[in-house]
């Protein structure tokens, strides 16, 4: 190659970087600061919104839940948890991680509560079926934040290996 080819071929592969660099994803893995809009002194409603990658600290077994059976084969999830003491919403556009502080399953019966410093979530859900070591529930998910704000939405999902 020439002088020519080369000095393009690298500001091509330096430009493609920079694009790259420029539209990654922000880290989701953090919270936000606060619900409120800087100098609006006005809190935003609090809205869960589904995700479709799962946070690396969830592998292997988990629970997840999505908004209804059509959203879970789309892959749109709105809780994750890895069956033990780490548990992923998306708020606000944020994902966000909440630590599991109680879980209970007796057939048919499943509930989770987790929290952070700005949120406590209630998951309630009961048994439709069970396949080998999978189980599909159905029941309603609740988020509140500080100030009392709640959400509340039904949702379908399982928990399994």
């Amino acid at each position: 190659m020439n002088k020519t080819c080369s000095a393009l071929l690298l500001a091509l592969v330096l430009w493609l970087s920079i694009i790259h660099a420029s539209c990654r994803k922000k880290d989701h893995s953090k919270e936000p600061a606060a619900t409120e809009e800087a100098g609006s002194g006005v809190a935003q409603p609090v809205s869960l919104q589904p995700f479709a990658e799962f946070p690396e600290e969830i592998i292997g077994c988990s629970c997840v839940f999505s908004a209804d059976s059509v959203a879970y084969e789309q892959e749109q999830f709105l809780y994750a948890d890895d069956m033990e003491k780490i548990a992923y919403v998306n708020i606000n556009g944020t994902l966000t991680r909440l630590l599991v502080t109680e879980r209970h399953f007796s057939e048919p019966q499943l509930s989770i509560r987790a929290a952070n410093e700005t949120y406590r979530l209630a998951l309630e859900a009961n048994q439709l079926r069970e396949y080998g070591e999978v189980t599909y529930l159905k029941g309603t998910l609740t988020l509140t934040d500080q100030s009392g704000t709640l959400v509340q939405l039904p949702v379908f999902g399982m928990c399994g290996c």
